[in-house]
């Protein structure tokens, strides 16, 4: 029984690596696309435009707080709690290191992917003001909500029960999101900056993990989940 689960589940993984790396290297034509039409960063540079012009106080003060959290200092802090909790959760440093493999790799794989994109930030002369300092990397993914991203991932993907991986991935979602606009509204990324990132992130985290479950020696805390949720 064992034999055939094993052999109905490699064809399985390789379609999910095979859809996630199309998926990845789709993103990244289409960001390469974007850089060779400049009038297509002119369209989009609008949308940014009309979201910062929403500024007020409350507003800005909570992207102030997100951009800070989710930068390089604050991700430290936030990838070193995800480790606590995920070997709290699994009871093993397995688990902490799969966790840890989870956020670091797609992010990482997002962040690459600004130097083969090489998209500039939006232009700060066509904004009405700006509230953090102008980022001197590129912008096509965007990082902040690549970890984001990454981070409920990795979160959602080391939850054993499916009830609450679901719950997990929905209150996510909501992180996720305003994240994103949060960087539309600083005017530090353009929409399709923010949707890349998502799309990478999830392309990527979601193979990872299938691999993760059935191959090398980070398998083990998947196989105690899968257990516990079948009591």
């Amino acid at each position: 029984m064992t034999t055939v689960s094993a052999r109905t589940a490699r064809p399985t993984v390789l379609a999910t690596v095979g859809i996630g790396l199309a998926a990845v290297l789709g993103v990244a034509a289409i960001g390469r696309l974007i850089v060779a039409t400049p009038a297509w960063s002119v369209g989009e540079l609008k949308v940014v435009a009309a979201v910062g012009a929403a500024h007020n106080p409350l507003l800005d003060a909570l992207c102030q707080l997100i951009d800070g959290l989710f930068g390089p200092t604050g991700a430290i802090l936030l990838g070193v709690l995800l480790l606590a909790w995920a070997l709290l959760l699994t009871g093993t440093w397995r688990g902490a290191l799969r966790a840890g493999v989870l956020l670091a790799v797609p992010w990482a794989a997002a962040e690459g992917m600004k130097l083969v994109v090489r998209r500039v930030r939006p232009e700060p002369t066509g904004l009405t003001r700006l509230l953090v300092p102008d980022p001197v990397t590129f912008s096509f993914p965007s990082g902040h909500t690549a970890f984001a991203t990454a981070l409920v991932c990795a979160l959602a993907l080391s939850i054993a029960s499916l009830r609450a991986r679901r719950a997990a991935a929905v209150a996510g979602a909501v992180l996720v999101v305003a994240v994103a606009w949060s960087r539309v509204y600083l005017g530090v990324h353009y929409p399709t900056d923010v949707v890349a990132a998502v799309i990478v992130v999830v392309a990527i985290a979601i193979p990872l993990n299938a691999v993760m479950t059935r191959v090398g020696p980070l398998r083990t805390p998947a196989v105690s989940a899968s257990r516990t949720t079948g009591r």
